[in-house]
């Protein structure tokens, strides 16, 4: 394997538990769309099984793909479908998100087609205006839902805008806008939820039914300002190898561009890894690795396959050592969060931006508990 990333199951697990902690018992939607943050979504469902009440995804192709692995949990879309997707998503008797009515009056034909039931979740565009119906549509789709044979009233919820941040007064605003809708159309707060991860570690389940639980379940915060309210690890680690050690003279250049030149005599590594692997080609110019315990800066352009690391402080770096990308070696760490500042994005687009092409490989140390 050129570059690979290890999942610990058995601290995904932990994570999850401690979120349970946080939800005064309302049930755990495990979100594990984009495969499971990019740690391998079937992996991910099978080892949580037991503990999430219910998965979510982005659509029925996903959906798919874990059913399999569930135990018979409750499968929800989490966005609104269209065209096809609508009738395969029914088909596989998951939940389908309603953001208008022409949702709800799709699902009802498509489950009348095919014979079945169409659970729909009513989603309320409180604020942040992205997904979602006003007050007056949703009442209709809640009607609907309920005097229909061919549909079933999953849930009423939204998205939370600022959640991340436990100082922002908006959360608040867009759980009284939820529940004041909910008490008008005669549905309860059990059958109701907004929390997402930030949510859940700020202020818990909200008074709801339920809660998102996604990039927590992989041991990341959301943001900086969220409250540390149960302790999360880290489940995922990133490696690479060493294939080319070489001297590096004062002068000369390294990548595309010669965006780097050095200012001294030196010995660089050649990485087997590049941004089509899904390292950020943004992060160059301040992404760091990790090479027999130590940190390591890396030089120049992020290739498409490889990128170059300056290892003139590291003793005996040999072509096939074990590179660190994310995860620890010895006393030094990498976190997501870490590649994010480098690269000027988010924690979780650097886990779900990590190729395919990528080997997952699994551990567990609780599977003999």
């Amino acid at each position: 394997m050129r570059t690979w990333v290890e999942v610990d199951l058995g601290t995904v697990r932990r994570n999850a538990v401690a979120m349970t902690s946080r939800l005064q018992g309302a049930a755990m939607i495990a979100v594990v769309k984009a495969d499971g943050y990019g740690h391998g979504a079937e992996a991910i469902v099978a080892g949580l099984v037991g503990i999430a009440d219910a998965f979510a995804v982005a659509g029925p192709a996903e959906a798919e793909a874990i059913l399999p692995h569930a135990g018979g949990a409750p499968v929800m879309c989490l966005y609104p479908l269209v065209g096809d997707d609508v009738r395969h998503a029914v088909s596989l008797g998951i939940g389908v998100t309603s953001s208008g009515n022409s949702d709800v009056t799709a699902a009802e034909a498509a489950a009348r087609e095919i014979g079945t039931v169409a659970r729909v979740h009513v989603k309320l565009d409180t604020g942040m205006h992205r997904h979602g119906m006003t007050e007056a549509d949703a009442a209709r789709a809640v009607a609907q839902c309920r005097d229909s044979s061919a549909l079933e009233l999953g849930a009423v919820w939204t998205h939370l805008a600022c959640a991340d941040d436990p100082a922002d007064p908006f959360t608040d605003t867009q759980r009284r806008r939820l529940t004041a809708f909910a008490d008008r159309v005669g549905v309860d707060h059990g059958s109701a939820h907004a929390a997402n991860s930030g949510g859940a570690l700020n202020v818990g389940s909200m008074g709801l039914g339920a809660a998102r639980v996604g990039i927590a379940l992989y041991g990341v915060y959301p943001s900086p300002l969220t409250r540390r309210s149960v302790e999360l690890a880290p489940a995922l680690s990133w490696r690479t190898l060493v294939t080319r050690v070489a001297p590096l003279a004062a002068g000369e250049g390294v990548s595309y561009g010669r965006t780097f030149v050095a200012n001294r005599d030196m010995t660089i590594a050649t990485l087997s890894v590049g941004y089509g692997d899904g390292y950020p080609y943004a992060a160059a110019g301040a992404a760091e690795a990790l090479v027999r315990g130590r940190r390591v800066p890396v030089l120049g352009s992020v290739c498409m396959d490889s990128m170059v690391c300056d290892v003139s402080h590291v003793p005996g770096v040999a072509r096939g050592d074990v590179v660190t990308l994310i995860g620890a070696d010895g006393p030094e760490v990498i976190n997501a969060a870490d590649i994010a500042r480098w690269a000027g994005t988010i924690p979780y687009e650097v886990l779900t931006r990590i190729a395919r092409r990528v080997d997952r490989m699994y551990a567990d140390d609780t599977r003999d508990e």
